[in-house]
């Protein structure tokens, strides 16, 4: 997907984020709200799940196949490639609410 694409893709996306929750507002074209609508309503005859709980539980597997690929995809890399992405990944990333208190990600592949 060109970045373009991607661009287009995410309008009318909104994610907004306070201390410990996040919302995520995700506005679909009329061909993806049919399309949702028909996913859902063929789901709820056999789930019994409410709109609300079956897409956030679409979203939770969903994250959890994109990190799935993502591990295999890491899994595929040369050593090199893998410690260049890791040491990337574990630069200070600095929390724009709180600046005082800055967090870092851990790199689970470094040992203390």
């Amino acid at each position: 997907m060109s970045k373009k694409d991607k661009e287009e893709f995410a309008k009318g996306a909104k994610i907004k984020k306070s201390a410990r929750r996040i919302k995520l507002y995700i506005k679909l074209n009329q061909e993806e709200s049919e399309h949702w609508s028909q996913f859902y309503e063929m789901a709820a005859q056999t789930s019994g799940w409410s709109e609300q709980a079956f897409a956030k539980l679409m979203f939770i597997q969903g994250i959890q196949s994109f990190s799935a690929e993502m591990k295999a995809h890491v899994e595929g890399l040369s050593d090199e490639d893998k410690e260049k992405i890791m040491s990337e990944a574990t630069e200070e990333v600095v929390d724009m609410d709180d600046k005082d208190k800055p967090s870092a990600i851990v790199n689970p592949y470094e040992s203390e």
